[in-house]
């Protein structure tokens, strides 16, 4: 077994300790430039955002790319079990359809369009969804926790 695939492994087992109602799907992948894992789920009302999982995880990445030099950069602190890129992905499919409604209320929008989300938000419809997705989901939790 290779060094990132046992570095999945290990992520994987950090996720579920931390997040056993969540399903997470960790692939690891080994190529020419280094190596990668990738991690999705679906993002629900009580899954994690994108940078708490990245918190939880950033111990197993081995570095960061510079790109004003072009050139990745080890981090010398970095343990065996590393991974050169650590992708992490919410998959928002479920909530579009449930949020699109109150996405088209809030803005008052008469119809989801690129072209009107454009215009009056400056970027793409199903963008501009998914910021107003995250954003909800951010008060709900906010408001949960002062009242908790």
């Amino acid at each position: 077994m290779t060094t990132v695939a046992q570095t999945a492994r290990l992520i994987r087992k950090d996720l579920k300790a931390q997040y056993p109602h969540i399903k997470f799907s960790v692939r690891s992948e080994n190529y020419s430039g280094g190596d990668s894992v990738n991690v999705k789920y679906n993002m629900t009302i009580d899954a994690p955002s994108e940078d708490e999982v990245e918190s939880l995880l950033s111990q197993y990445k081995a570095g960061s790319f510079n790109g004003m030099i072009d050139l990745y950069e080890r981090d010398p602190n970095a343990g065996e079990f590393t991974t050169k890129y650590l992708m992490i992905q919410a998959d928002f499919d479920d909530l579009r359809a449930e949020y699109k409604q109150k996405f088209l209320d809030y803005y008052q929008l008469e119809e989801f369009d690129d072209a009107l989300c454009q215009k009056r938000l400056g970027n793409w419809a199903d963008y501009s969804l998914v910021k107003f997705i995250r954003g909800y989901i951010l008060k709900q939790k906010q408001y949960a926790y002062a009242f908790s």
